[in-house]
């Protein structure tokens, strides 16, 4: 029996994309997929922090703290990251996506995008005072964000500030008029080398 066959599964998967460079992110923004990402992520830039790793983005958002761990992970590390977006790249996703310059953000052609506010997740409890710095922090949060989003694709703050009050779903074709993404790649070979 060879050495491969007595692996598990997930050994053998990493064991590929670790040839490609490659990492994928599809599942909820979390602690725990914030912390696998940044580990894979610190692993390859040890094996060569001069190629790139390309990030396959599939996500629904999820937790902004954690999220901007990994956002600020990508642009520490020495080697530059490519981020694909396939399927769906919402909320936290976003900065995720924008973590990058332009000219390394692509989307896949039926990938999904969509900006809002930051949102309370489950019940609010505490005192009122608690809950007025909560709402000032939830405030600075999307200010933030929405300036980051300004200066990635280049559109006003005013019109990202409008643009999310409400959930903006956008296609891939949208995402490249919005300046979110730089090209609409179909197969492996468009992804640009190096």
């Amino acid at each position: 029996m060879s050495d491969d066959a007595q692996k598990p599964f997930s050994s053998l998967l990493w064991d590929a994309l670790k040839k490609s460079r490659t990492i994928v992110f599809s599942s909820e923004v979390s602690s725990k997929s914030v912390r696998e990402a940044t580990e894979r992520l610190l692993a390859l830039e040890a094996l060569d922090p001069t190629r790139p790793i390309t990030l396959w983005l599939n996500t629904p958002g999820g937790a902004v703290l954690p999220g901007y761990g990994l956002v600020d992970m990508i642009r520490f590390i020495r080697c530059p990251v490519r981020v694909v977006g396939a399927g769906m790249i919402a909320s936290m996703g976003i900065s995720l996506l924008i973590s990058v310059p332009l000219e390394r953000r692509f989307s896949l052609p039926n990938a999904r995008f969509m900006l809002h506010q930051p949102r309370f997740s489950g019940p609010v409890y505490g005192s009122i005072s608690d809950l007025e710095l909560e709402a000032i922090e939830m405030v600075k949060m999307k200010d933030k964000t929405n300036r980051e989003i300004s200066a990635a694709t280049g559109q006003p703050v005013e019109k990202i500030d409008a643009d999310t009050r409400r959930d903006l779903w956008l296609s891939a074709d949208e995402a490249l008029a919005y300046g979110l993404v730089s090209r609409i790649i179909t197969t492996a070979a468009d992804l640009p080398e190096g």
